[in-house]
């Protein structure tokens, strides 16, 4: 053993940075690992039956849309009932839409509703709250402060409908299912 030297161990690129000396690197570095493993209490807005909810309030804002599209009036020469009935309708759906906002908002506190958790690392927001959020305040002016002023058609509340994009973090969540699973591939045979 007398041509082999131990490597040198004083390399400061080498050493851990709780052993060294500096208190701000060691605080930085217990910081991180308490961040990286800190569970967060599971929100129950993220559970099945709360997704359920906003995929069904999704699919039902498209499916009113679409009818209006349809069956709506499409002149300025509308009975009064009609446009009542759409009215009342869009209303409704709205109220869930800030209903459902506010719950999340108040269950998750503002900052971890728009930040996501503390584990991310990726974007440091949560990109599906912070769009659910303009979405829905652009529905809220569009319908409850536009339309008494008589711009009923500034469009703002159209884009309430990528809020079904709800629908893939249900899909995603039931896909773990066993059962589902098993349909799945049947389904995927058939083709």
């Amino acid at each position: 053993l007398d041509g082999l030297e131990e490597p040198d161990s004083s390399s400061s690129e080498e050493q851990d940075p709780k052993t060294t000396g500096d208190p701000l690197i060691q605080n930085r570095t217990i910081q991180r690992g308490i961040l990286k493993t800190k569970l967060e209490p599971e929100l129950w807005t993220k559970r099945f039956a709360f997704r359920f909810y906003l995929m069904v309030i999704s699919l039902v804002n498209v499916q009113i849309m679409a009818l209006r599209a349809d069956f709506g009036c499409h002149t300025f020469h509308c009975p009064d009932a009609t446009v009542h009935t759409w009215e009342v309708l869009e209303n409704i759906v709205t109220v869930f839409f800030v209903v459902d906002m506010a719950v999340r908002m108040i269950e998750a506190k503002p900052k971890r509703f728009f930040k996501g958790d503390e584990s991310k690392d990726q974007y440091r927001i949560d990109v599906m709250n912070v769009f659910d959020f303009i979405i829905t305040i652009m529905r809220c002016l569009d319908l409850w402060f536009l339309s008494p002023l008589g711009r009923n058609n500034s469009g703002f509340k159209f884009a309430s409908v990528f809020r079904i994009v709800h629908i893939s973090q249900f899909i995603s969540e039931i896909q773990l299912w066993k059962g589902f699973r098993e349909l799945w591939i049947v389904i995927s045979l058939l083709r």
